[in-house]
């Protein structure tokens, strides 16, 4: 549940960072279910950029490294894909 949120916050954080036209509120106003599209998203981006990570020869530290970012993505990943299942089965996801 804490990498759902550290995801949500680092989304809203990116979001407003990137696009000065946007305020905090109007970020606030989007869409829930796009912030969980996001969310599995960026897992699925995180499980590749470790599994290229991986492929090259690395020192211990590397694979570690490479190691903790997979296994928060599959949490992250796990979490948003309930939560959608959730969404679907309530009728609010679009």
């Amino acid at each position: 549940m804490v990498y759902v949120n550290t995801v949500g916050f680092m989304l809203l954080w990116h979001e407003t960072s990137n696009n000065n036209e946007k305020t905090g509120k109007e970020v606030a106003k989007m869409n829930h279910n796009e912030h969980i599209k996001k969310a599995i998203d960026l897992a699925k981006k995180l499980i590749r950029l470790a599994d290229s990570g991986e492929t090259e020869e690395m020192d211990d530290g590397c694979i570690l490294l490479f190691c903790v970012i997979r296994d928060c993505a599959y949490q992250i990943k796990t979490q948003a894909e309930l939560e959608k299942k959730a969404h679907i089965k309530t009728g609010i996801w679009k």
